[in-house]
Protein backbone atom coordinates (compact mmCIF):
# COMPACT_ATOMS: atom_id res chain seq x y z
CA UNK A 1 0.00 0.00 0.00
CA UNK A 2 3.27 2.30 0.97
CA UNK A 3 4.74 2.02 -2.52
CA UNK A 4 1.02 2.67 -4.22
CA UNK A 5 0.75 6.06 -2.13
CA UNK A 6 4.08 7.10 -2.95
CA UNK A 7 3.42 5.51 -7.01
CA UNK A 8 0.26 8.09 -6.78
CA UNK A 9 2.41 11.11 -4.92
CA UNK A 10 5.02 11.05 -7.89
CA UNK A 11 2.29 10.66 -10.70
CA UNK A 12 0.83 13.35 -9.45
CA UNK A 13 3.58 15.23 -9.55
CA UNK A 14 4.23 14.59 -13.27
CA UNK A 15 1.01 15.60 -14.17
CA UNK A 16 1.19 19.09 -12.53
CA UNK A 17 4.61 19.56 -14.29
CA UNK A 18 4.21 18.15 -17.43
CA UNK A 19 0.53 18.51 -18.33
CA UNK A 20 -1.13 20.93 -16.00
CA UNK A 21 2.00 23.83 -15.79
CA UNK A 22 0.83 26.34 -19.16
CA UNK A 23 4.22 28.15 -20.03
CA UNK A 24 3.16 31.74 -21.27
CA UNK A 25 5.19 34.38 -23.14
CA UNK A 26 7.43 36.39 -20.75
CA UNK A 27 7.79 39.97 -20.99
CA UNK A 28 11.68 40.95 -19.59
CA UNK A 29 10.67 42.23 -15.64
CA UNK A 30 13.94 44.86 -16.59
CA UNK A 31 12.58 46.02 -19.60
CA UNK A 32 9.73 48.63 -20.98
CA UNK A 33 6.46 48.02 -20.77
CA UNK A 34 2.65 49.69 -19.35
CA UNK A 35 1.24 48.22 -16.09
CA UNK A 36 -1.89 49.37 -15.66
CA UNK A 37 -3.62 48.90 -12.17
CA UNK A 38 -7.03 50.31 -10.89
CA UNK A 39 -8.10 51.24 -7.41
CA UNK A 40 -4.80 52.51 -6.22
CA UNK A 41 -5.92 55.31 -3.46
CA UNK A 42 -5.33 52.81 -0.95
CA UNK A 43 -4.75 49.09 0.23
CA UNK A 44 -3.47 46.51 -1.62
CA UNK A 45 -3.45 48.71 -5.01
CA UNK A 46 -1.49 51.89 -3.68
CA UNK A 47 0.91 48.76 -2.06
CA UNK A 48 1.22 47.07 -5.50
CA UNK A 49 1.72 49.68 -7.47
CA UNK A 50 4.29 50.99 -5.37
CA UNK A 51 5.98 47.06 -5.20
CA UNK A 52 6.25 47.27 -9.60
CA UNK A 53 7.49 50.38 -9.51
CA UNK A 54 10.56 50.09 -7.26
CA UNK A 55 11.56 46.66 -8.50
CA UNK A 56 10.87 47.46 -11.92
CA UNK A 57 12.06 50.56 -12.82
CA UNK A 58 11.75 50.47 -16.21
CA UNK A 59 7.96 49.78 -16.51
CA UNK A 60 5.73 52.48 -16.57
CA UNK A 61 3.06 52.25 -13.65
CA UNK A 62 -0.52 53.63 -14.49
CA UNK A 63 -1.95 54.18 -11.43
CA UNK A 64 -5.83 54.89 -11.46
CA UNK A 65 -7.35 56.48 -8.80
CA UNK A 66 -11.35 57.73 -9.12
CA UNK A 67 -10.82 61.29 -8.15
CA UNK A 68 -8.11 63.93 -8.22
CA UNK A 69 -8.02 64.06 -4.23
CA UNK A 70 -7.58 59.91 -4.16
CA UNK A 71 -4.49 59.05 -2.59
CA UNK A 72 -1.03 61.12 -2.57
CA UNK A 73 1.35 61.02 -5.88
CA UNK A 74 3.73 58.55 -5.74
CA UNK A 75 7.41 59.78 -5.31
CA UNK A 76 8.57 57.48 -8.30
CA UNK A 77 9.18 58.53 -11.64
CA UNK A 78 7.97 55.63 -13.19
CA UNK A 79 4.57 56.17 -11.56
CA UNK A 80 2.17 57.84 -13.83
CA UNK A 81 -1.19 58.65 -11.55
CA UNK A 82 -4.57 58.70 -13.55
CA UNK A 83 -8.09 59.15 -12.69
CA UNK A 84 -10.22 56.12 -13.47
CA UNK A 85 -13.36 55.27 -12.47
CA UNK A 86 -13.79 52.34 -13.79
CA UNK A 87 -17.66 52.22 -13.77
CA UNK A 88 -17.11 55.84 -15.78
CA UNK A 89 -16.29 54.82 -19.97
CA UNK A 90 -15.23 58.43 -20.42
CA UNK A 91 -11.92 57.14 -18.68
CA UNK A 92 -11.07 54.70 -20.71
CA UNK A 93 -9.46 56.77 -23.51
CA UNK A 94 -6.13 56.36 -21.01
CA UNK A 95 -5.98 53.23 -23.67
CA UNK A 96 -5.75 55.18 -26.55
CA UNK A 97 -3.11 56.86 -24.64
CA UNK A 98 -1.19 53.62 -24.07
CA UNK A 99 -1.79 52.02 -27.45
CA UNK A 100 0.00 55.55 -28.93
CA UNK A 101 3.09 54.88 -26.58
CA UNK A 102 6.38 53.59 -28.05
CA UNK A 103 5.97 50.92 -24.71
CA UNK A 104 3.47 47.57 -24.78
CA UNK A 105 0.76 47.42 -22.23
CA UNK A 106 1.88 43.79 -20.81
CA UNK A 107 -0.68 43.64 -17.99
CA UNK A 108 -4.02 45.33 -16.43
CA UNK A 109 -4.47 44.45 -12.78
CA UNK A 110 -8.34 44.89 -12.03
CA UNK A 111 -8.09 45.89 -8.13
CA UNK A 112 -10.96 48.72 -7.70
CA UNK A 113 -13.80 47.34 -5.55
CA UNK A 114 -15.83 48.16 -2.70
CA UNK A 115 -17.92 46.60 0.22
CA UNK A 116 -21.30 47.10 2.18
CA UNK A 117 -21.60 44.93 4.70
CA UNK A 118 -25.54 44.31 5.59
CA UNK A 119 -27.82 42.04 6.42
CA UNK A 120 -29.82 41.00 3.25
CA UNK A 121 -33.13 42.06 4.06
CA UNK A 122 -32.11 45.48 5.10
CA UNK A 123 -29.97 45.61 2.06
CA UNK A 124 -31.69 47.98 -0.26
CA UNK A 125 -31.20 46.80 -4.18
CA UNK A 126 -29.52 50.41 -5.18
CA UNK A 127 -26.66 49.64 -2.34
CA UNK A 128 -26.30 46.25 -3.90
CA UNK A 129 -26.57 47.74 -7.78
CA UNK A 130 -23.91 50.00 -6.44
CA UNK A 131 -21.04 47.07 -4.82
CA UNK A 132 -21.95 45.08 -8.77
CA UNK A 133 -21.83 47.68 -10.72
CA UNK A 134 -18.09 48.92 -9.50
CA UNK A 135 -17.04 44.97 -8.75
CA UNK A 136 -18.67 43.51 -11.53
CA UNK A 137 -19.70 45.47 -14.53
CA UNK A 138 -16.80 47.77 -13.56
CA UNK A 139 -14.24 45.19 -13.78
CA UNK A 140 -15.51 43.31 -17.32
CA UNK A 141 -15.89 46.69 -18.81
CA UNK A 142 -12.11 47.65 -18.20
CA UNK A 143 -11.10 44.26 -18.77
CA UNK A 144 -12.93 44.29 -22.24
CA UNK A 145 -11.44 47.57 -23.25
CA UNK A 146 -7.84 46.40 -22.66
CA UNK A 147 -8.30 43.01 -24.42
CA UNK A 148 -6.87 44.56 -27.37
CA UNK A 149 -4.05 45.55 -26.63
CA UNK A 150 -3.08 42.96 -24.12
CA UNK A 151 -4.02 40.27 -26.77
CA UNK A 152 -1.49 42.25 -29.19
CA UNK A 153 1.22 42.02 -26.52
CA UNK A 154 0.18 38.55 -25.49
CA UNK A 155 0.30 40.20 -21.94
CA UNK A 156 -1.29 38.94 -18.53
CA UNK A 157 -4.96 39.90 -17.27
CA UNK A 158 -4.87 39.49 -12.98
CA UNK A 159 -7.62 40.59 -11.23
CA UNK A 160 -7.67 41.05 -7.28
CA UNK A 161 -10.76 38.77 -5.97
CA UNK A 162 -10.67 37.50 -2.32
CA UNK A 163 -11.57 34.43 -0.94
CA UNK A 164 -14.81 34.77 -0.23
CA UNK A 165 -15.57 34.09 -3.75
CA UNK A 166 -13.77 30.72 -3.21
CA UNK A 167 -15.71 30.26 0.18
CA UNK A 168 -19.61 29.41 0.84
CA UNK A 169 -21.67 31.69 2.16
CA UNK A 170 -21.49 33.95 5.27
CA UNK A 171 -23.66 36.78 6.91
CA UNK A 172 -23.64 40.30 6.37
CA UNK A 173 -21.66 40.16 2.69
CA UNK A 174 -24.18 39.06 0.25
CA UNK A 175 -24.06 41.66 -2.06
CA UNK A 176 -19.70 41.58 -1.85
CA UNK A 177 -19.36 38.09 -2.11
CA UNK A 178 -21.82 37.61 -4.32
CA UNK A 179 -19.71 39.95 -6.67
CA UNK A 180 -16.86 37.94 -5.78
CA UNK A 181 -18.44 34.72 -6.39
CA UNK A 182 -18.93 36.28 -9.92
CA UNK A 183 -15.76 37.36 -10.45
CA UNK A 184 -14.34 34.04 -9.88
CA UNK A 185 -16.39 32.55 -12.46
CA UNK A 186 -16.24 35.37 -15.57
CA UNK A 187 -12.45 35.13 -15.16
CA UNK A 188 -12.40 31.57 -15.25
CA UNK A 189 -14.54 31.81 -18.29
CA UNK A 190 -12.04 34.59 -19.52
CA UNK A 191 -9.04 32.28 -18.82
CA UNK A 192 -10.25 29.18 -21.47
CA UNK A 193 -10.83 31.72 -24.24
CA UNK A 194 -7.83 33.18 -23.66
CA UNK A 195 -5.19 30.94 -23.23
CA UNK A 196 -5.08 29.35 -26.77
CA UNK A 197 -3.86 33.40 -27.66
CA UNK A 198 -1.21 33.01 -25.36
CA UNK A 199 -2.74 35.41 -22.69
CA UNK A 200 -2.68 35.02 -19.24
CA UNK A 201 -5.11 35.35 -16.60
CA UNK A 202 -4.73 34.96 -13.05
CA UNK A 203 -6.92 36.02 -10.29
CA UNK A 204 -5.89 36.41 -6.59
CA UNK A 205 -7.97 35.60 -3.47
CA UNK A 206 -6.29 37.59 -0.36
CA UNK A 207 -8.00 37.27 2.75
CA UNK A 208 -8.34 39.86 5.28
CA UNK A 209 -5.71 42.46 4.40
CA UNK A 210 -4.41 45.79 5.98
CA UNK A 211 -6.84 47.81 3.10
CA UNK A 212 -10.05 49.80 2.68
CA UNK A 213 -12.23 46.95 1.87
CA UNK A 214 -11.68 45.73 5.90
CA UNK A 215 -12.29 48.89 6.56
CA UNK A 216 -15.70 49.54 4.51
CA UNK A 217 -16.73 45.67 6.38
CA UNK A 218 -15.98 47.75 9.86
CA UNK A 219 -18.04 50.99 8.85
CA UNK A 220 -21.00 49.39 7.16
CA UNK A 221 -21.38 46.87 10.13
CA UNK A 222 -21.58 49.71 12.27
CA UNK A 223 -23.69 51.68 10.15
CA UNK A 224 -26.52 49.05 10.49
CA UNK A 225 -27.61 50.39 14.10
CA UNK A 226 -28.01 54.30 11.71
CA UNK A 227 -30.82 52.40 9.62
CA UNK A 228 -34.61 53.21 10.58
CA UNK A 229 -35.37 49.19 10.52
CA UNK A 230 -34.41 48.88 14.17
CA UNK A 231 -37.43 46.29 14.95
CA UNK A 232 -35.38 44.11 11.76
CA UNK A 233 -32.01 44.93 13.24
CA UNK A 234 -33.04 43.54 16.53
CA UNK A 235 -34.81 40.68 14.83
CA UNK A 236 -31.36 39.45 13.39
CA UNK A 237 -29.02 40.86 16.54
CA UNK A 238 -27.15 37.09 16.11
CA UNK A 239 -24.92 38.57 13.36
CA UNK A 240 -25.94 42.89 14.54
CA UNK A 241 -24.83 42.04 17.71
CA UNK A 242 -21.70 44.31 19.01
CA UNK A 243 -20.45 41.11 20.51
CA UNK A 244 -20.61 39.47 16.93
CA UNK A 245 -19.42 43.25 15.22
CA UNK A 246 -16.45 42.79 17.59
CA UNK A 247 -15.02 39.74 16.72
CA UNK A 248 -15.44 40.58 13.17
CA UNK A 249 -13.38 43.29 13.75
CA UNK A 250 -10.80 41.89 15.75
CA UNK A 251 -10.83 39.04 12.75
CA UNK A 252 -10.20 42.24 10.23
CA UNK A 253 -7.77 44.01 12.40
CA UNK A 254 -5.61 40.95 12.58
CA UNK A 255 -4.36 41.03 9.24
CA UNK A 256 -1.81 39.99 7.17
CA UNK A 257 0.96 41.16 5.04
CA UNK A 258 0.82 42.90 1.78
CA UNK A 259 3.90 41.91 0.93
CA UNK A 260 2.89 38.11 -0.07
CA UNK A 261 -0.25 39.50 -2.11
CA UNK A 262 2.36 41.83 -3.91
CA UNK A 263 4.45 39.57 -4.77
CA UNK A 264 1.48 37.48 -6.39
CA UNK A 265 0.83 39.66 -8.48
CA UNK A 266 4.51 40.34 -9.49
CA UNK A 267 4.53 36.78 -10.29
CA UNK A 268 1.27 36.48 -11.81
CA UNK A 269 2.98 39.21 -14.42
CA UNK A 270 6.32 38.04 -14.75
CA UNK A 271 6.19 34.12 -14.10
CA UNK A 272 6.10 31.45 -17.22
CA UNK A 273 4.35 29.87 -15.86
CA UNK A 274 1.89 32.21 -13.49
CA UNK A 275 -0.86 30.40 -11.64
CA UNK A 276 -4.49 30.77 -12.32
CA UNK A 277 -5.08 31.27 -8.33
CA UNK A 278 -3.00 33.08 -6.07
CA UNK A 279 -4.17 32.23 -2.16
CA UNK A 280 -2.76 34.88 -0.10
CA UNK A 281 -2.40 36.07 4.03
CA UNK A 282 -5.36 35.09 6.29
CA UNK A 283 -8.40 34.87 7.62
CA UNK A 284 -7.51 35.33 11.30
CA UNK A 285 -5.01 32.87 12.11
CA UNK A 286 -5.45 30.46 9.90
CA UNK A 287 -3.64 31.34 6.40
CA UNK A 288 -6.07 31.49 3.30
CA UNK A 289 -5.37 28.65 1.58
CA UNK A 290 -6.12 25.81 4.33
CA UNK A 291 -9.34 27.93 5.01
CA UNK A 292 -10.37 27.60 1.63
CA UNK A 293 -9.86 23.89 1.28
CA UNK A 294 -11.24 23.07 4.93
CA UNK A 295 -14.69 25.34 4.65
CA UNK A 296 -15.22 24.15 1.04
CA UNK A 297 -15.07 20.21 2.17
CA UNK A 298 -17.44 20.86 4.82
CA UNK A 299 -21.07 20.51 4.59
CA UNK A 300 -23.19 23.57 4.16
CA UNK A 301 -24.80 23.26 7.04
CA UNK A 302 -21.87 23.27 9.22
CA UNK A 303 -20.20 26.12 7.63
CA UNK A 304 -23.49 28.07 8.69
CA UNK A 305 -22.44 27.16 12.17
CA UNK A 306 -19.28 28.10 12.02
CA UNK A 307 -19.88 31.28 10.28
CA UNK A 308 -22.30 32.56 13.13
CA UNK A 309 -19.89 30.78 15.95
CA UNK A 310 -16.41 32.76 15.49
CA UNK A 311 -15.42 32.09 19.07
CA UNK A 312 -12.77 29.36 17.34
CA UNK A 313 -11.35 31.36 15.36
CA UNK A 314 -10.66 34.40 17.24
CA UNK A 315 -9.05 32.71 20.51
CA UNK A 316 -6.76 30.97 17.69
CA UNK A 317 -6.31 34.43 16.26
CA UNK A 318 -5.36 35.60 19.94
CA UNK A 319 -3.05 32.67 20.39
CA UNK A 320 -1.14 33.27 17.15
CA UNK A 321 -0.65 37.14 17.87
CA UNK A 322 0.26 36.26 21.70
CA UNK A 323 3.11 34.01 19.97
CA UNK A 324 4.53 36.06 17.34
CA UNK A 325 4.81 38.76 19.54
CA UNK A 326 7.16 36.41 22.28
CA UNK A 327 8.65 34.61 19.33
CA UNK A 328 8.99 37.41 16.85
CA UNK A 329 7.59 35.19 13.60
CA UNK A 330 5.48 37.00 11.13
Amino acid sequence: MKWIAVAVGVISVLVHFLVLRKEFPVHDADGEGIILISGTSSGIGRAACGWLAERHPRMTLYCGVRREVEGSPFDLPNVKQIILDITNKEHYGVFQEIAQAKKPLIAVVNNAGINDMETFELLGVERLRTVLEVNVIGTYQLTQASLPLIRETKGRVVTVSSVSGLFPGAPLISAYQGSKHCLEAMFDSLRAELTPLDVSVSLINPGFLESSIVTSRKDTTDNTHDDNHQEVVKIYSHVTSESYRSMVDELASATGSMEETCLSIDDAIFSRYPKTRYMTSRLGAIPSWIAGRVFNALPSRLTDILSLRLEPVVYLTRIRALLQQLLGFR
